[in-house]
């Protein structure tokens, strides 16, 4: 019988471990397989184009308006009537909160087309900000009162 490899006994000690590696494992082949979509223009589907347009377009890293306005104009141009979109056609189109999440995630899990500094130090700010309200909102633990009557203590139970 074949002995098992330090992995295999981690991962039997560990089970939150394993969760972790295969987790991170996931998130490489994701940020991989975006880098070869990027590499050969591929715009399959909506975390491509985003992809594809922070690739070619740096100003859309720092701008979430800049980059809803880059995506729509790149590959939705049959949306667009001069500088409008009309109202109708906004069910075709991607949600501007859409892609600002799918840039957040190939920025911050995949690591790829960082924007500036400056603009990176803003963003963690604004979210711990947020955290830090959000936090500060949540309702405390329920109150839970428990009455305790002696008024039928010579009743036997």
């Amino acid at each position: 019988m074949p002995e098992a490899s330090a992995t295999d006994k981690q991962a039997e000690r560990d089970p939150e471990a394993e969760a972790r590696r295969k987790k991170t494992e996931r998130i490489e082949q994701n940020r991989q397989k975006l880098l070869r979509d990027v590499a050969t223009s591929t715009t399959n589907d909506l975390r491509a184009k985003v992809a594809y347009v922070l690739n070619h377009f740096p100003t859309a890293r720092d701008s979430n308006v800049t980059l809803s306005h880059l995506v729509l104009q790149t590959f939705y141009p049959e949306y667009i009537d001069g500088d409008r979109v009309y109202l109708k056609d906004m069910y075709r189109l991607p949600r501007a909160e859409t892609i600002t999440r799918t840039r957040a995630t190939i920025q911050n899990t995949y690591g790829l087309f960082q924007p500036r500094d400056e603009i990176a130090r803003y963003r963690r700010g604004h979210r711990d900000a947020t955290q830090r309200k959000l936090i500060a909102d949540r309702p405390g633990l329920p109150v839970i009162s428990i009455h305790a009557d002696e008024s039928g203590k010579t009743q036997r139970f």
